[in-house]
């Protein structure tokens, strides 16, 4: 395993070299933002659960080209997973807003992702509003996807939230703990956000069932 400063050191790297491809990504952020807002233009919950296994493959092919395989590893694997679990339980539906408080934290989620304040120290700080490294580094990635989750009601799908909101925990504790990036808290309080809104409606329709058959 790579030191601390290792790791943040070829986040970094990527961070600055990738300005282009961090606008793109933001580019990219903005259009489902006016799918799942607007009026006009509702594709399918699966098609953009789907397609959010892109940005989760460029931190891959980024991570392993700076020579960070587990991170590389880990989102190829993620990126898999999650174009997977995309494709069998999201629905076909045309994409809809979730509970009015996820959608209130998820918004705040984005916000949070789209100018993630680090690992761009030598740029302008209005560089994060178009270049946060989002679709380039796991934290703001998933902050990302955790943000679009929240607002959408996890695309309708139980595993592809699962899977996100685990990965968020994981990334959130091993940013804050080994690497020294409090931001990262964020990215926790998304995961939790996330695991709530996807089990506790569940959870409730569970316990009613069993009031029901106790009377």
């Amino acid at each position: 395993m790579p030191s601390a400063a290792d790791i943040l050191r070829g986040l970094t790297l990527i961070a600055s070299d990738f300005v282009l491809l961090a606008v793109g990504w933001h580019a990219a952020l903005a259009v489902a933002l006016v799918a799942i807002f607007g009026e006009r233009w509702k594709p399918s919950h699966r098609n953009v659960a789907v397609a959010t296994a892109l940005p989760l493959a460029s931190v891959s092919a980024l991570a392993w080209a700076h020579g960070n395989p587990f991170n590389g590893t880990t989102f190829a694997l993620l990126s898999v997973g999650v174009g997977i679990v995309a494709v069998r339980s999201a629905p076909r539906e045309p994409i809809a807003q979730g509970a009015r408080w996820a959608v209130a934290l998820g918004v705040v989620t984005l916000a949070y992702a789209w100018a993630y304040p680090h690992f761009l120290e030598s740029y302008p700080a209005w560089t994060y509003l178009i270049a946060a490294p989002v679709g380039l580094v796991p934290c703001p990635t998933l902050g990302a996807l955790l943000g679009l989750g929240l607002v959408t009601g996890g695309f309708r799908s139980l595993a592809w939230s699962i899977v996100v909101a685990i990965a968020g925990l994981f990334y959130a504790l091993f940013g804050m703990l080994r690497l020294g990036v409090w931001l990262d808290a964020g990215l926790l309080a998304a995961s939790v956000a996330m695991l709530v809104a996807a089990l506790a409606p569940r959870l409730r329709r569970g316990s009613r069932r069993e009031t029901a058959a106790a009377w």
